[in-house]
């Protein structure tokens, strides 16, 4: 008999990092020297990355010349351990340091040691030993949350405390508690700064500014960013000073910065260029290829295909760049062999040459956490590469036997330095090796060991993984329920680290799609599974609704960039609430479409249509482009109807017999969110769904709570009509009437007209008044990109974050959401699938509980129409938000105007 040879899943994106100034998180082991180290991101789907893949000599304990001198010794030997990444090993030789230190009564060096080890226990993901280490150590230093420190404490106490506090704040941060570990970073910074250590004082301000940005403080983080970078520019040393914008760099690219990342970063470049430094020219040539690689994710996910292509030339050229200077790492040459592997365009020859070199440095590495990882990634880039010949018909040029080998060996390095999380990662990519090649019972086996390793360290980075993975295997088994139980953990865990790690991560932002999504999508795939002739029970129809709910705040989430906690503004425990409103979702599938209607006091409902996704996205598409453009009639009225059967006429006989409904509520995704509901069209009755229904949508129901809107709105109105050839701006006609006659119908103040709508004169208005509602005419864009987001104000542009700041932090009266925004005359991306985010992102981000919009480049003299007729009939007439767009929409359309004028406008959220 054969025997079956095994393949591996790859995971995309591995970013290897390196040695002293590759540091995010940076603490200080600190018996002699200040060493920097690095808390790694943790990036769903990808093993932790290692602080250094250097080759170095094995640590020796020097003899000690006292029995003072023990301690001493074995501190140095944890130190030289642990920048091996040999954990296991330094936490022995940790914990021997400080019983040493105690014996002799060294209090400090005591502490230090078991700070140290603390460092250590959280690199071996031993949460409970961490804590108990580092509380230990505090308590010897005797310090407490109510402790000053004051200017006449010892200067090694200090010393000592500082860096102390540093780990503890990583502990913090690493488990989820931004909020501890930011005062815990602020009260060490409050150390350093007694010491006069600027070092010290830089590097822990960079530890702020992330929790800031996970906790959405980012006024702050942008006001000590800016302090750091004049700290930093009056640096004297210049090598010092390259160093500071290495680490600087990085955190901006951390927090979504990455343009600004890209600018520091070679401005770092070229003080080292000037300088002459190798190995810290070939750090930030490192770190630099990992900036631009992040923005040619960027710009490839929401579709600018030329921009994309500009930063991938510019990643593989740095990485190429930094692999001629460090001839002997693996790490240039690892990343650059997973790029050209990511990009389907790039020839496989390209990626082939890599691969001796890359074998004879990985054979260079001593036994270490990074060598195992970097064996692991090696071995997936390899299954990738044969994955990509076999789709392409070659006849594939990767031995598979190699594959299997580096794994091999990574494993057994894992159980010879006892680090249980190389060993999880290790066990878990042989599983999904034979998964792979179908040997289900074998790789179901080896993930349970993973999983377990993983689940007994407490980390969820790859739990997720693990579990998501004997789901699928579970699933190919027909365990259905089985399965449905490990996907449903693996979100759980997904959304923990997603919520804890997000906003210092745009690698996760961009590879949304391929680590995220894919999730929650199969498992609403296994909840409404229909073999047999059955339809799903009542239970899984509510989770596959809770499942879509929770991928829907998870897109949110990705374009905020911040965790839950500061989306549910405007959650309530009882989101439906309307007896005259049908709450509809939509569920794009593998084969199939899912349907599934929610009725006013009764049981869900649900209906299928079999259609391939391909055939469904690509009328999708040619229905989006056919509105865009007012020539494309003809073919709006063929695709209509298509979408019309496919999601609205299984329920017709549902609606019919609900009379009361007047509402329809869609929750769609994907390309659904990019078609204006209204526009489908019933070929029997000859009528668009807009002449029977009013209709919003609702990214997030449990976001977008309904509530009736009051009669009375304070509206703020204001925009620029004016061209702007510096922004490549052209004239918006209509618009003082349009704004004054919406700001007589709501008794508002004047609206803030062309050069005076600026972000200072917006930030005085909403400071001087209450406003329950915006509307703002003015050029704009959305995107699922928030840095392309952005409304047009007078000679300049203001993205999706600092408008939100804008109304949140300006406003008079901050308690009170707003009832509505409306911005006139935005469009969306075009070629960005998932651009309608743009618009209900900003809502969320502001507090609005509805949004008004524009899908694409509105007549001047239409909308003016359309929105005057909207506030009248809202204010004057007392409906609903969604009934006032309706009549406004069908008021152009009685005129005879197409579907191009008259379908163009979208209400998101709240449609009360």
């Amino acid at each position: 008999m054969v025997r079956k040879k095994v393949i591996l899943l790859p995971r995309r994106g591995h970013l290897v990092q390196i040695n002293r100034w590759r540091s995010l998180i940076l603490t200080i082991l600190f018996l002699l020297t200040l060493v920097l180290t690095t808390l790694p991101s943790v990036k769903p789907g990808v093993a932790i990355t290692p602080e250094s893949l250097t080759p170095s000599l094995p640590c020796i304990r020097e003899a000690a010349q006292s029995t003072g001198s023990v301690g001493r010794s074995l501190a140095e030997e944890g130190k030289c351990l642990y920048e091996q990444g040999q954990y296991a090993a330094a936490a022995i030789v940790w914990q021997k340091s400080a019983e040493e230190f105690k014996t002799q009564n060294h209090v400090l060096n005591q502490a230090m040691a078991l700070s140290n080890l603390s460092l250590t226990y959280q690199q071996l993901g031993q949460w409970l030993e961490a804590k108990a280490a580092i509380a230990e150590s505090l308590s010897l230093l005797q310090y407490n949350d109510n402790f000053t420190s004051s200017q006449e404490q010892d200067h090694d106490y200090k010393r000592v405390l500082a860096p102390s506090l540093d780990i503890r704040g990583r502990l913090e941060f690493t488990t989820g508690k931004a909020e501890e570990a930011l005062a815990t970073w602020q009260a060490a910074g409050k150390v350093y700064q007694q010491l006069g250590d600027r070092n010290g004082e830089i590097q822990n301000s960079l530890n702020q500014v992330q929790a800031m940005a996970v906790l959405g403080s980012y006024l702050p983080a942008k006001r000590l960013l800016k302090k750091l970078k004049g700290t930093i520019d009056s640096t004297t040393d210049l090598e010092l000073k390259a160093t500071r914008l290495l680490s600087l760099g990085k955190v901006f690219r951390q927090i979504g910065k990455l343009t600004k990342s890209q600018q520091i970063l070679n401005e770092s470049l070229n003080l080292a260029t000037r300088l002459e430094i190798p190995e810290l020219i070939g750090a930030i040539h490192l770190d630099l290829g990992n900036t631009e690689r992040a923005l040619w994710q960027k710009f490839k996910a929401i579709g600018k295909e030329q921009n994309a292509q500009k930063y991938f030339d510019l990643a593989k050229n740095s990485y190429q760049k930094f692999a001629k200077i460090s001839t002997a790492k693996p790490e240039p040459k690892l990343n650059l062999l997973s790029l050209l592997l990511e990009n389907e365009k790039e020839e496989l020859a390209k990626s082939q040459i890599l691969l001796p070199e890359i074998n004879q440095s990985l054979d260079n590495l001593i036994p270490s956490r990074a060598a195992v990882i970097s064996r692991i990634n090696f071995a997936e880039s390899l299954m990738k590469l044969r994955e990509m010949q076999e789709k392409q018909g070659e006849g594939s040029m990767v031995d598979i036997g190699e594959i299997a080998e580096h794994l091999a060996i990574a494993l057994k390095a894992a159980d010879s330095i006892q680090d249980n999380r190389a060993k999880s990662l290790a066990l878990g990519s042989l599983g999904g090796l034979y998964e792979q090649n179908k040997q289900l019972d074998y790789a179901i086996n080896l993930t349970k060991k993973a999983l377990k390793l993983s689940l007994d360290m407490s980390t969820s980075d790859i739990e997720y993984r693990w579990q998501w993975q004997i789901g699928r295997l579970l699933k190919q088994e027909g365990k259905i329920e089985e399965a449905i139980e490990y996907y449903t953990a693996a979100v759980k865990h997904l959304h923990a680290i997603r919520s804890n790690l997000l906003p210092t991560d745009p690698e996760v932002q961009f590879s949304f799609r391929d680590r995220v999504e894919p999730v929650y999508r199969e498992l609403v795939d296994l909840l409404l599974r229909t073999d047999g002739g059955t339809k799903p029970t009542q239970e899984h129809l509510k989770q596959a609704i809770e499942q879509i709910d929770n991928l829907q705040l998870a897109e949110l989430e990705n374009f905020l960039g911040c965790s839950e906690k500061l989306v549910k503004i405007n959650q309530t425990t009882n989101p439906i609430t309307d007896p005259k409103a049908a709450i509809i979702y939509p569920i794009i599938l593998d084969n199939k479409t899912a349907i599934i209607l929610q009725l006013p006091e009764q049981k869900l409902k649900y209906y299928e249509t079999i259609q391939p996704k391909n055939i469904v996205e690509t009328t999708l598409k040619q229905l989006q482009i056919a509105l865009i453009n007012e020539d494309e009639t003809p073919l709006v009225k063929k695709k209509s109807p298509e979408v019309y059967n496919w999601l609205i006429k299984p329920l017709i006989l549902d609606l019919e017999q609900n009379k009361q409904i007047e509402t329809l509520v869609f929750v769609p995704n994907g390309l659904l969110r990019n078609i204006p509901m209204g526009v489908l069209y019933d070929g029997n009755q000859q009528k668009y769904l807009l002449q029977n229904y009013a209709i919003a949508i609702a990214p997030r129901l449990q976001i977008f709570a309904p509530k009736p809107t009051p009669q009375n709105l304070n509206v703020l109105t204001g925009g620029v009509g004016i061209p702007q050839p510096q922004l490549n701006l052209e004239p918006i006609y209509g618009l003082e009437a349009e704004l004054n006659t919406i700001s007589q119908i709501a008794k508002s103040n004047p609206p803030i007209l062309n050069q005076n709508f600026t972000k200072e004169n917006l930030k005085k208005h909403l400071a001087s008044d209450s406003f329950s509602a915006i509307h703002i005419k003015t050029h704009g864009k959305f995107s699922s990109d928030p840095e392309e987001t952005f409304i047009a104000a007078y000679q300049e542009k203001i993205n999706s974050k600092d408008f939100a700041d804008l109304v949140q932090l300006g406003g008079k009266d901050k308690t009170k959401p707003l009832e509505l925004l409306v911005l006139s005359a935005c469009e969306t991306a075009q070629g960005d699938n998932k651009a309608v985010l743009g618009l209900a992102g900003i809502a969320v981000r502001l507090g609005s509980r509805s949004a008004i919009s524009s899908l694409w480049t509105a007549q001047d003299e239409r909308n003016t129409e359309l929105m005057t007729q909207f506030y009248t009939e809202l204010l004057a007439s007392g409906i609903t938000k969604a009934k006032a767009l309706q009549m406004a929409q069908l008021s152009l359309r009685n005129q005879g105007h197409s579907p191009h004028i008259w379908a163009n406008y979208i209400l998101v959220g709240n449609w009360l």
